[in-house]
């Protein structure tokens, strides 16, 4: 009975550790999300946000969003027509993100190597996945997206292929750079002024105008917290 125990906990914490390993021990996301593969957009900056951080039962808070798509393989040669096609979950995470789960259960290549400065077009997915589509690392794979209500296609290269036993998540979930789904969500702005040429009542006029860019995305995002 001892026996039978300690495998039943051992194998509860290992499953524990693992799911958590997807994600955070506590996951902050707007209310109106919590039944949607997607998430929707919320101010990184609340109230609490700087006294959760320096809580010492808090290891690490890291931002990340949620989107579905359509992944498509390239044809392996020039008379292959077929393309394989298999749904997911893009998650998108930034440099902030906690990789050590994900390199203790790496089979090939590497994480996602990202930076403040660009879009990185890498993808990370599953061994499941990358056997569905075919795929290894450094081959190119299509994503496929709605984006108000058409498809858009984004290509990415294979970074790494991952492992971790847990069907229903390895099926699923694929990794990309957080910058390509908020640019896609339109999740931040940029503006811009300029002054006019011609005097209007002794004045020149300054115009300014807001658009959809890609600079300023720290205000729109999920988060998640891992604790120590």
């Amino acid at each position: 009975m001892i026996l039978s125990v300690s495998i039943v906990t051992g194998f509860q914490k290992e499953i524990r550790d693992k799911v958590i390993g997807f994600g955070g021990h506590i996951q902050i996301s707007h209310l109106s999300g919590n039944e949607s593969y997607e998430t929707k957009p919320v101010f990184i900056n609340q109230d609490f946000y700087p006294e959760l951080d320096t809580l010492e039962e808090v290891k690490k808070i890291q931002v990340f969003a949620l989107k579905p798509a359509m992944l498509q393989s390239n044809a392996k040669s020039s008379t292959e027509i077929k393309k394989e096609i298999q749904g997911v979950i893009t998650k998108g995470v930034s440099m902030d993100y906690d990789w050590t789960f994900f390199q203790q259960n790496m089979v090939q290549g590497k994480v996602l190597s990202l930076n403040n400065d660009s879009a990185v077009n890498e993808i990370m997915l599953s061994e499941q996945i990358a056997k569905n589509l075919q795929l290894n690392v450094y081959d190119t794979v299509w994503s496929y997206f709605i984006r108000h209500g058409k498809p858009l296609g984004r290509p990415y290269i294979v970074c790494g292929i991952y492992k971790t036993s847990l069907e229903d998540f390895d099926k699923q979930f694929v990794f990309v750079d957080i910058k390509h789904l908020q640019k896609l969500n339109d999740w931040g702005t940029e503006g811009y002024a300029y002054i006019g040429n011609e005097m209007i009542n002794g004045y020149l006029p300054v115009i300014s105008q807001g658009i959809s860019g890609e600079n300023i995305f720290e205000e729109n995002v999920g988060a998640e917290a891992l604790q120590g």
